[in-house]
C-alpha cells in the first residue's frame, strides 16, 4: 500500500491461472510473468497479450540481473517441495 508501480517493470513468478497477474496488470509499467507449468502460461499468454509470459523455472532465472524493479509471488509457495526450494 503507498508505493507506486505505474512506470515500474514487474516480474510476477509462478503466476499459474492469473489471477493475481489480472489485478498487476493494471498497477504496472510493464509485467513478465514467468511459470513452470507450461499450459498455465501458454493460456495465460492468450489471456493478456500485452504481458511477457514465459514458462521456466524461478530457480535458474533466464533474465539478467537489474532486469526489473521488483519481483513479486502471489498465493504459490506451497507448490514448492521443499523449504530450500
Amino acid at each position: 500500500d503507498g508505493i507506486s508501480l505505474e512506470r515500474a517493470s514487474v516480474l510476477e513468478l509462478g503466476p499459474g491461472p492469473g489471477l493475481t497477474t489480472d489485478w498487476l496488470v493494471q498497477q504496472v509499467g510493464s509485467l513478465t510473468c514467468l511459470d513452470y507449468d507450461a499450459a498455465d502460461a501458454t493460456a495465460l499468454a492468450r489471456r493478456h497479450p500485452g504481458v511477457d509470459v514465459r514458462h521456466g523455472d524461478a530457480t535458474a532465472l533466464p533474465f539478467a540481473s537489474g532486469s526489473f524493479d521488483a519481483v513479486v509471488c502471489f498465493t504459490m509457495l506451497h507448490h514448492l517441495p521443499t523449504a530450500a526450494a
